[in-house]
């Protein structure tokens, strides 16, 4: 059963329309110079795994990640950020997102439940694992491992050992 839910997008009323399933479409309508407009769901790009589509009115255009969009429409405006709470980038359905702050999104980004997430200070290389650290302004190589896990662990080794050189408990 499709219980796709349409509403006008946030400032395009009239132009876009955008579906509690994530499409986003122009809408019949007919332009300044007389040409007809018929309606069709507009084609998304991909960027760093999000979806965007591109709107135009009055001669200039803006694009805007439909994730946004659907949040906005459905949610209404907040200068917060919009989490994919199944962490796929591109479902954008309005079950899928929220509002969240910028803390919420960034530990969110870190949670073990993503699939692509890595700890802090680790980054994947060529199947395998390279960690770093950024201290006193200056990039800190660590070495390269077999895991992830082992990645982490001189990484919190070094942070740990830095933080007791510095007399801290708390890392910089």
């Amino acid at each position: 059963m499709n219980n796709e839910i349409w509403k006008p997008v946030v400032g395009y009323s009239g132009y876009y329309s955008v579906s509690s399933l994530g499409s986003v479409r122009s809408e019949n309508r007919t332009t300044s110079d007389g040409k007809a407009c018929k309606r069709k769901i507009l084609k998304p790009s991909y960027s760093r795994g999000y979806t965007h589509v591109v709107l135009s009115m009055g001669g200039s255009t803006l694009t805007r990640r439909v994730h946004r969009i659907v949040a906005e429409a459905f949610y209404g405006i907040s200068d917060m950020q919009v989490d994919h709470i199944n962490s796929v980038k591109d479902d954008n359905r309005i079950e899928n997102l929220e509002y969240v702050t910028c803390r919420e999104n960034i530990t969110r980004s870190r949670s073990p439940l993503k699939k692509n997430s890595l700890p802090t200070g680790v980054q994947k290389r060529c199947k395998k694992f390279r960690a770093s650290a950024w201290r006193d302004g200056k990039n800190h190589y660590l070495g390269t491992f077999e895991t992830p896990e082992a990645a982490k662990e001189s990484y919190d080794n070094f942070t740990n050992s830095y933080c007791a050189f510095r007399g801290s408990n708390k890392i910089a």
